[in-house]
């Protein structure tokens, strides 16, 4: 694999990581209320790593199969876009968005999912 695939999956290794920050701010700022803001800041991030855990990552037992994954990835990277919106981040969320769209145009021109992990069925 070239280096530049390599790149590509290092890339989204680390927008997996941002989205689950982007979800523990979001929930750092949600209300007035510290004991709330400190619980949404577990649960958020808790949420989305239950969800790429069981359906997305590429050990899964029941990881999904393309297109429905692909759709799953866009909602999970989409949800942490919205979350770093809704507290002002908008610079972040642009990056972050941009970040996503491209590392998934070239996951999918280079089939990368698919050569490095394996096709699992679901």
């Amino acid at each position: 694999m070239s280096g530049v695939k390599g790149l590509v999956l290092v890339v989204r290794f680390l927008l997996e990581l941002c989205a689950l920050a982007a979800v523990a701010y979001w929930g750092s700022r949600l209300s007035s209320s510290t004991a709330v803001n400190v619980i949404a800041a577990i649960l958020a991030p808790l949420i989305v790593a239950t969800v790429w855990g069981l359906w997305l990552a590429p050990t899964a037992g029941r990881r999904l199969q393309p297109p429905a994954r692909t759709y799953l990835e866009l909602a999970v990277l989409g949800v942490a876009v919205a979350a770093l919106l809704a507290v002002g981040a908008v610079v972040l969320a642009v990056i972050l968005a941009v970040a996503a769209i491209l590392d998934g145009v070239l996951l999918h021109v280079w089939d990368l999912d698919r050569q490095v992990h394996g096709s699992r069925a679901g």
